[in-house]
């Protein structure tokens, strides 16, 4: 949160230092934080989740801007459907969009994407990878558990019947 404070402080600072100079400063901007099953995974592998579970996840789309966006739409460059409660964001104001899916094998990364337009039309956008790495389930068998124990024991008893021949 304090990152996001320092952003919008840095954008009003600039905003004043260009207009006293008499340069225009940018006054529409937009971020993305997106998060798979809560891990920010920017970099790869990320987490690993097993195959077959199901992922959630998060984009944090929060306007860094000093002025409110209208037509914010989020999407993800898999083919994930991404829901967002809002189309307008107003300076400051954040919201969670989400996207399910089901795990896959292997190294998995998507890019989720935010675009909004300012009250002048301007167009702003942000970009946000994630990853994660699908594992197979590695379990061992329940059988063993059970038949190793029964062979030891059949394995004394014969041992013991041999040595009272």
């Amino acid at each position: 949160m304090r990152n996001k404070l320092a952003i919008l402080f840095c954008l009003v600072a600039s905003l004043v230092l260009a207009t006293s100079i008499g340069a225009a400063a940018p006054l529409a901007a937009i971020d993305i934080e997106k998060a798979t099953n809560g891990y920010d995974a920017d970099a790869a592998p990320g987490p690993e989740i097993e195959v077959g579970d199901p992922i959630t996840w998060t984009y944090i789309v929060t306007n860094i801007g000093i002025e409110p966006l209208d037509n914010v739409i989020v999407t993800d460059d898999q083919g994930v459907v991404v829901s967002c409660p809002l189309t307008t964001l107003l300076p400051g104001e954040t919201m969670q969009c989400t996207g399910y899916g089901t795990a896959v094998v292997g190294q998995y990364a998507n890019l989720g994407t935010v675009e909004a337009t300012d009250p002048s039309g301007f167009q702003v956008s942000d970009s946000d990878p994630s990853h994660y790495n699908g594992v197979e389930d590695n379990e061992i068998p329940e059988f063993p558990t059970i038949t190793l124990p029964a062979i030891a024991v059949i394995g004394l008893a014969l041992f013991f019947q041999r040595r009272k021949a």
